[in-house]
């Protein structure tokens, strides 16, 4: 198992005054390269251009932190002296390089130079990727000898502790124990939100003994340390939940902790995991007990432009009644052209009332953009709908609709085959089309039911 370990460095360098006029354009300077501390061979340096990066940079000084492998970093630059910096977090994936071609203009920083000079500073702390090592406390040696004096009661078991230590390691034990509370007069306080392991996991951290290492373990014992501010513990742990660690077994309790804790860097990293694993993810039955709200943000990540037919379905299939009525909220108040198709599909085939009326509503509002020429460019564009598209037999829309579909060249066509000329069939053109993860075509039947509410809303309006 894995963790994440804080490594800071730093480093300055001094930009002149005269380099800022003197200097060619792209023309870098660099700093003495570095080693990461704690790191096998992971080396760092600053490149930074006094009169841009390019023409297009010009009158700007560029700074670049370069690395030579995968590595995750916090930089800050700053004027060494001045409250002026910029900061921000970094993945070195594929290009090792990161910075700011515009880190400040030229006149903006001639106002700090002192004796043509000044010093710019560098802070980096570097996420490295290291294996868990759990140090026993030192406060703990020698007190399994001594007599417990104190007892959490989780359901209808009992677990024997020490005061002594508890008020050590959290503040609010120490309040608990040593005031006058109902805990400190019984000698036991009672646990309801969390379950007898993961309470004595908890315990045996925090008295160096041997737990069971596992990620979800270590999780348990972080919310159990959260809740009690138990910091020693929080800061030794938080970093067990990680990209290095996840996996589709471990999935679903870190990314249940990154929601719940609000730790969006991970609940990204979290996405991006669902993104290419979510058949085996969504294939498990914990997948659908997570909360409304980040299934509906994962499903968004994995399924990207087509995500709302998914979401849906996924929603209906397993009975989320609270998750439908999320996921259904934002096509009904804020339909969009290339929400229509598959608003009116889950509509109809899930009986949804409501939906129904918004996608007749929309019907009504948008009836010569649907059925326009420019329509299948419309909605090709928004990667929605393939170039499959309903036939005349297939399922034609109402009849008093036609007319606007087939335009007058297929009335002219009929006219003249009664009075007996001969001439080709007429086909008619592809109006509408249809999503291609519905896999069927809309029949007649459903645009008949659309149109018909969609008049029934215009008589009632009126």
């Amino acid at each position: 198992m894995h963790t994440v370990k804080v490594v800071k460095d730093s480093t300055t360098f001094t930009l002149y005054e005269a380099d800022l006029l003197k200097r060619r354009i792209g023309v870098g300077l660099e700093t003495r390269e570095r080693k990461v501390p704690h790191s096998e061979a992971i080396y760092w340096r600053i490149n930074y251009r006094p009169a841009g990066l390019n023409l297009k940079y010009l009158g700007h000084v560029g700074v670049y932190l370069c690395v030579n492998q995968y590595v995750k970093a916090k930089y800050t630059f700053a004027i060494d002296g001045f409250p002026f910096y910029r900061s921000q977090t970094h993945e070195f994936n594929e290009q090792y390089v990161s910075g700011y071609h515009k880190f400040a203009p030229h006149p903006f920083l001639r106002r700090f130079f002192r004796d043509g000079k000044l010093t710019i500073k560098c802070n980096v702390e570097f996420f490295l990727d290291v294996e868990f090592y759990y140090n026993r406390p030192r406060m703990v040696y020698g007190i399994e000898s001594v007599p417990t004096d104190f007892d959490f009661v989780v359901g209808t078991k009992r677990l024997h502790v020490h005061k002594s230590v508890l008020s050590q390691i959290s503040p609010v034990f120490h309040a608990m124990l040593f005031h006058d509370t109902a805990e400190s007069r019984s000698g036991e306080v009672v646990i309801t939100d969390f379950d007898f392991d993961t309470v004595k996991a908890a315990i045996d951290y925090c008295y160096g003994r041997n737990i069971q290492n596992s990620v979800n373990t270590y999780i348990q014992i972080l919310r159990f340390a959260d809740k009690y501010d138990i910091k020693d513990v929080v800061s030794k742990l938080e970093y067990i939940p990680s990209r290095f660690n996840l996996s589709i077994k471990t999935f679903y309790s870190i990314v249940l902790y990154a929601y719940d804790y609000s730790k969006d860097d991970l609940l990204i990293e979290c996405c991006a995991f669902f993104k290419f694993n979510q058949i085996e993810i969504k294939a498990n039955a914990k997948f659908a007990k997570l909360p409304p709200r980040l299934i509906a943000r994962l499903l968004r990540a994995g399924d990207g432009k087509r995500t709302e037919f998914v979401r849906l379905s996924f929603a209906y299939e397993n009975g989320r009644t609270s998750l439908v009525e999320q996921l259904e909220r934002p096509l009904i108040e804020f339909m969009t052209m290339g929400d229509f198709y598959l608003a009116v599909y889950v509509a109809w085939l899930n009986s949804r009332d409501e939906l129904k009326k918004a996608c007749a509503r929309f019907f009504n509002a948008n009836m010569n953009k649907i059925f326009d020429s420019d329509c299948n460019a419309y909605l090709k564009k928004t990667h929605l709908v393939p170039p499959e598209t309903v036939s005349e037999a297939d399922g034609l829309p109402p009849r008093h609709l036609r007319k606007q579909i087939f335009g007058k060249k297929r009335r002219r066509a009929a006219s003249a085959s009664r009075v007996g000329f001969e001439i080709p069939p007429l086909e008619p053109k592809p109006r509408y089309t249809v999503n291609s993860t519905i896999h069927e075509k809309l029949p007649y039947r459903i645009f008949h039911e659309l149109s018909k509410i969609g008049r029934g809303l215009k008589k009632s309006s009126s």
